[in-house]
């Protein structure tokens, strides 16, 4: 009886430092991901973003512009400002001009947001199966989204790795349920969907005139040419814009500003995702 009693208590105190271990791993790790998510963030309370926008085909330059704004949403309130709609959880912000609209997605900025880029299982959605991670954002802020959307008769999509991927699903929504044409650039985003979601994007695409998404991929970060293997058949859809940039980390290598000195400076190889299947080995 007394062996029994000294077993449970140690087996006790075993449970309850490993619980303590594991509570400050996350702790640290946690602190550690918002850090390199939230760099930048000093400073300021508040940021300024134009309303106005360019209308026609968005260069790489102006995308990477737009992106940073978006970016910023992650640690900083909006000013007071007329024509710029911010997103549920500032995910992003929509812009108005007549008929045209400029839906911006900032990236990941916090361990939740995380732990769904890393929920790869798909689920069906859109004509297909996307990640069911992304997809579960998306359908937080595609309420917001609808009403902005309704009349319009061309759309622009631009996000940043997390933002990439809710720029598709939102052009594969909108090509799916309107006639408006879209202008999709995503950078440094993962696959979105499976075979059947990337084919009917792409049919979707080609069938309305003067729509297109380009893929803008430095291809030294493993993250944009995955998930693959066993989380499902994904694919990339529309035209990638390949980049080799090796600046000695991940972090450095998938920093959006590091995408825009890129597109400032480099020529950018471009290849159809359709002819092409890219996995991280």
């Amino acid at each position: 009886m007394n062996a029994w009693k000294v077993s449970t208590v140690v087996l006790g105190a075993f449970i309850v430092v490993t619980v303590a271990v594991l509570v400050a791993l996350y702790s640290i790790t946690e602190r550690y991901i918002n850090d390199m998510f939230q760099q930048g963030c000093h400073g300021a309370s508040h940021t300024s973003i134009p309303s106005n926008f360019t209308s026609g085909p968005l260069t790489l330059q102006d995308t990477m512009t737009w992106c940073t704004h978006a970016k910023s949403l992650g640690c900083r309130t909006v000013a007071p400002h007329d024509g710029v709609h911010v997103m549920p959880e500032r995910l992003g912000f929509v812009l108005q001009k007549r008929t045209e609209r400029l839906v911006c997605f900032r990236g990941s900025f916090s361990t939740t947001e995380l732990l769904l880029d890393m929920h790869a299982r798909q689920t069906p959605a859109l004509g297909g199966h996307v990640h069911s991670g992304y997809y579960s954002i998306y359908s937080r802020v595609r309420p917001f989204l609808a009403p902005y959307l309704v009349g319009a008769t061309h759309v622009a999509l631009v996000g940043h790795s997390l933002g990439g991927a809710l720029a598709v699903l939102t052009a594969a929504d909108v090509l799916h349920d309107s006639h408006a044409t879209v202008d999709v650039v995503a950078v440094g985003a993962r696959k979105v969907g499976d075979t059947r979601f990337t084919e009917r994007l792409t049919h979707n695409l080609k069938n309305s005139t003067k729509s297109s998404l380009r893929n803008v991929i430095n291809v030294t970060y493993f993250i944009p040419l995955t998930p693959a293997g066993a989380f499902g058949n994904y694919a990339h859809a529309g035209t990638l814009y390949l980049y080799y940039a090796e600046l000695g980390n991940w972090t450095r290598n998938h920093a959006l500003r590091t995408y825009r000195q890129l597109a400032e400076q480099t020529p950018a190889a471009r290849i159809d995702a359709a002819s092409h299947d890219f996995t991280a080995s």
